[in-house]
């Protein structure tokens, strides 16, 4: 999740589907899902983001041919404007890229991304399974 400096949220508009969606994507054999997140944001859109806090964890039942998905959403904190100005797509995997409100951010994503990032920005920590939250109530209890 990568806010501007007004705390709007940047959502991209891939080629390949009809929904927005959070920047990121696959890793690859023997990279970490930090470094995918480095990796994905900079292909997609051309600037730098150090993967902070991990803010939900969302495990995806296997669908449209493929196997299951664990979704990591990491906190990848706020562009400067300067940086914002730099943001440049691809034209071809992604399409657009522009930030938006929480609110509009929830009408723009598909059920189960809108799911993890109202999770993400709600109850951080969350662990989901396609979306719905399965962590239970979060630990109020001093340790022992």
């Amino acid at each position: 999740m990568i806010r501007d400096q007004q705390g709007r949220i940047l959502l991209v508009r891939p080629s390949y589907k009809p929904t927005w969606d959070l920047p990121g994507g696959g890793a690859e054999i023997d990279e970490s899902p930090r470094d995918a997140a480095i990796r994905e944001v900079g292909e997609e859109l051309g600037v730098e983001v150090e993967p902070g806090k991990l803010l939900a964890v969302d495990w995806l039942g296997p669908q449209s041919g493929y196997t299951e998905v664990l979704a990591l959403l990491f906190d990848a904190g706020t562009l400067s404007s300067e940086q914002a100005s730099h943001i440049n797509v691809d034209g071809q995997e992604i399409i657009e890229a522009a930030f938006h409100t929480a609110a509009d951010a929830m009408d723009l994503l598909d059920a189960e991304a809108a799911s993890r990032l109202e999770a993400a920005l709600t109850t951080p920590s969350s662990y989901l399974e396609n979306g719905i939250h399965r962590g239970g109530a979060p630990n109020t209890h001093a340790p022992a």
